[in-house]
């Protein structure tokens, strides 16, 4: 009996989290995100959202990813000069904002966006290929704040896992 799927077998792929919204917020975009990982996130709501990040990286970092669409996929850090700064640290988990970056149906520069995401992969040997941060929010960047601080899920990730596992 064979273990793989043939091209006539129908499957049904279901979602948790496509569509979420933030009702307080409109104008700030969701993807890639279920609600549980939307309760993980690090936000601050006062009169913005603030959510805390361990890196804010400027738009000429961005390498591939730009242009596709928000759904698939990531937006990958490839600038030589960043990778030897404030990227440095980073790790698996980490929160990414992407300054002057809009990322609500495809991944642009657009100054007065900003856009947020976790490092889900790092840099690869291929030439042009860097970390990769995959968009969880973006936004007005006087509506959704980075703030330098503890923004990592990697701790709630592995416990998550851990809870899996048990």
């Amino acid at each position: 009996m064979s273990e793989a799927l043939t091209p006539e077998e129908r499957i049904v792929v279901e979602t948790l989290g496509r569509g979420l919204q933030l009702l307080d917020w409109p104008d700030i975009a969701l993807s890639n995100l279920s609600p549980k990982g939307l309760d993980l996130l690090p936000l601050h709501p006062a009169d913005s959202l603030t959510c805390d990040v361990a890196a804010i990286v400027p738009p000429e970092t961005a390498g591939p990813g730009v242009g596709q669409d928000a759904w698939i996929g990531d937006l990958e850090i490839t600038s030589e000069r960043c990778l030897a700064g404030a990227t440095d640290g980073l790790r698996y988990g980490d929160l990414v904002a992407f300054a002057d970056t809009d990322s609500r149906s495809g991944r642009f520069f657009s100054p007065g966006r900003t856009s947020i995401g976790i490092v889900s992969h790092g840099p690869a040997l291929a030439p042009g290929h860097g970390i990769g941060i995959t968009i969880f929010l973006t936004g007005p960047t006087e509506r959704l704040v980075p703030r330098i601080g503890e923004g990592s899920l990697g701790p709630a990730l592995r416990s998550w896992a851990k809870n899996l596992e048990d």
